[in-house]
């Protein structure tokens, strides 16, 4: 598999992003945030080993513990550490058999089936409606299939049909599927709050259950012998049903409110575990007793809770704010701790000279560093809430940062620097003064002029302001109508044009170019049938760029005219190459690199945006969640590429 050249995880980075319990006993599989798994045998608490693969939200064992898939799209011999499968793409939906002998995945429009022993693409069935589910039965002769349309269909391998519908299109959104361990029915959860138990067999409902309080339903957990359905609102509560009369058994309720992410049955099912947004996990008896009441080391969502196979231990993940905790029971004793990675990165620029990287996290902190610099990175705390958007000088004197808590800070990328309303020495990093902001407004996008005297802001509740840099004063306010708002800008590379991509309630989405001395556009151009979402120009300005959440469109921006259109899968701008000849972006294999002249995609690589080319055209920065990974793009390309 194609690896970057360099990572840069920040200072002081570690964190786990799931876990998943070996059905056998006491090993634990681990993603992690540096692209590892790792097997733990939690009897001795020791790593028995690790190998590179791609951070994951989800790990699956199959039922005899000989394979291991993770949502990345990749089959592993966990004893080994060898790759055995790798899917083409990351899927949207992605399931392993409980044999572990197929793997179902979904993208927008089919349904593949691959026979995970050798290889090989069994099956592809063509979708209605996006895949929004998957779910083996237990003997894995079927897979339920949710789609975006609030249906749920079965799909039988061995005959490779779609069987009829279990339910039929609604306009309630499916939040759940879950088998009852027999496989004698399927339980399906709406966004209204009611869950619908179906024989698969005969495809009938038998049994409509509606919660008291109509909110929407997070998840089920059916008990280990089928006969209790645990079923979790966003309200905080967890219903306890009896699927044979339908009756409500039980109603249990968190000590304190928060929506409830994750449930989890001891494996003898006299147990009961739910995990909330905020980082708590309860344990209940089935009498209603609450038992235990454990806390997350942060206030992050949980993502999953797993019971080891003999109910002595409890593992508890979180993928947003990636850290991993693993208690002994009853003592609640935590004997297995990842903490959270301290970093989560949002944007990066390369400064003009190459010389460093800027890259920012959601914490407020700018990160200066360079991969071949054998000194610490710098770390500015400029903002208190996540960076939203970065722009530099077209010197690299200067760069500035814009933050959600609508904080715009402006400072110098030497020693001694300026920030409008705070100061900062690079050296140390400690701030010298502080002035607060009074009408904080979130920023969603930064564009400095190419003459370096202009700044350009766009607040994400509408206006986009014009700002002269020498005399810190504001010149120009577009647009004038209230309603519009921008996500993303660009300036023609001769500073005299503003490229802004529009959208609003009230005209179809646009992209127009603005004249920087007038408050009247020069030209108007529309997003054919999607909305605009981001505008990029070529360096040599005869070219630009936007793109929508499945297209980008490459423009003549004399005339307005629609000169390409290509499949892409990011609101994120796509970036120009420092030559004009290739552009990166977010497509369905991946970041794509495609030349601008034959149309043609020349690299495909395992990552995403944002990404941001270096000055000399040889490396390529993209981020992951926890990383800022840089690919050697020039040696991977041909000198000659079309």
């Amino acid at each position: 598999m194609l690896q970057p050249q360099f990572r840069y995880f920040g200072p002081h980075s570690s964190g786990v992003t799931a876990c998943s319990w070996a059905p056998s006993g006491s090993l634990l599989a681990l993603s992690t945030i540096h692209d590892q798994l790792q097997l733990w045998d939690l009897s001795s608490r020791s790593l028995l080993r690790s190998w590179p693969s791609p951070a994951a939200s989800q790990l699956t064992w199959s039922a005899d513990g000989s394979l291991l898939f993770s949502s990345s799209g990749h089959l592993w011999d966990p004893l080994s550490g060898q790759l055995l499968f790798r899917l083409p793409a990351q899927p949207a939906c992605s399931a392993l058999s409980p044999d572990g002998s197929f793997l179902a995945a979904a993208s927008a429009i089919s349904l593949l089936l691959w026979d995970t022993r050798h290889g090989l693409l069994l099956q592809r069935l063509s979708l209605p409606h996006s895949c929004t589910a998957l779910a083996w039965s237990p003997n894995g002769s079927l897979l339920a299939v949710a789609s975006s349309d609030g249906s749920v269909s079965l799909w039988s391998p061995s005959s490779g049909q779609l069987l009829p519908r279990l339910s039929s299109p609604s306009s309630s959104s499916i939040s759940a599927l879950a088998w009852s361990p027999d496989g004698s029915l399927l339980a399906v959860a709406s966004s209204d709050g009611s869950v619908s138990l179906w024989s698969p067999s005969s495809g009938q409902l038998l049994l409509r259950l509606s919660l008291p309080t109509f909110s929407p339903i997070s998840t089920l957990a059916w008990s280990p012998n089928g006969s209790l359905l645990a079923v979790a609102s966003s309200d905080g509560s967890v219903s306890l049903w009896s699927p044979s009369s339908g009756q409500l058994l039980l109603r249990l309720s968190l000590p304190t409110f928060s929506p409830i992410s994750t449930l989890a049955w001891s494996p003898n099912g006299s147990l009961l575990t739910a995990a909330s947004q905020t980082g708590s996990i309860a344990i209940w008896s089935l009498d209603g007793s609450l038992l235990h009441f454990l806390s997350f080391p942060t206030p992050a969502p949980i993502s999953s809770v797993a019971w080891s196979p003999n109910g002595s231990l409890l593992a508890a993940s979180s993928h947003k704010d990636p850290s991993l905790s693993v208690w002994s029971l009853p003592s609640q004793q935590p004997i297995l701790s990842f903490p959270p990675s301290s970093h989560h990165f949002t944007t990066t620029l390369w400064l003009p000279n190459g010389s460093r990287l800027l890259s920012a996290d959601r914490h407020g902190s700018l990160h200066l560093w360079h991969p071949h610099d054998t000194q610490p990175p710098l770390l500015l705390s400029l903002h208190s809430q996540p960076i939203t958007a970065l722009a530099c000088s077209p010197d690299g004197s200067e760069a500035v940062s814009a933050s959600e808590d609508g904080s715009i800070a402006i400072w110098q990328t030497h020693p001694v620097v300026f920030i409008q309303d705070r100061w900062w020495e690079t050296t140390s990093g400690q701030r010298i003064a502080f002035a607060p902001q009074h009408t904080p407004r979130p920023i969603s996008a930064l564009a400095w002029s190419p003459t370096g005297f202009r700044l350009a802001i766009a607040f994400r509740d509408g206006p986009i302001y014009l700002w002269d840099l020498p005399t810190r004063r504001r010149l120009l306010t577009q647009p004038p109508n209230p309603e519009d708002w921008s996500p993303s800008l660009s300036w023609s590379p001769d500073g005299s044009r503003l490229a802004i991509a529009f959208r609003s309630h009230l005209t179809p989405p646009t992209v127009s170019i603005w004249p920087t001395d007038s408050s009247q556009p020069l030209l108007h151009y529309h997003g054919l049938d999607q909305e605009i979402l981001s505008v990029s120009w070529s360096p040599d300005g005869s070219l630009l760029a936007s793109s929508s959440l499945d297209s980008l469109h490459l423009w003549d921006p004399s005339s307005g005219h629609l000169l390409q259109r290509w499949p892409c899968h990011s609101s994120l701008p796509p970036v120009w190459s420092p030559d004009g000849s290739l552009l990166a972006f977010d497509g369905p294999h991946g970041l794509e690199l495609r030349s601008v002249r034959s149309g043609l995609p020349l690299l495909f690589l395992p990552a995403s945006s944002p990404c941001a080319w270096s000055p000399d055209g040889s490396f390529l920065a993209s981020l992951s969640p926890f990383s800022v990974d840089l690919w050697p793009v020039g040696s991977l390309l041909s000198p000659s590429h079309p």
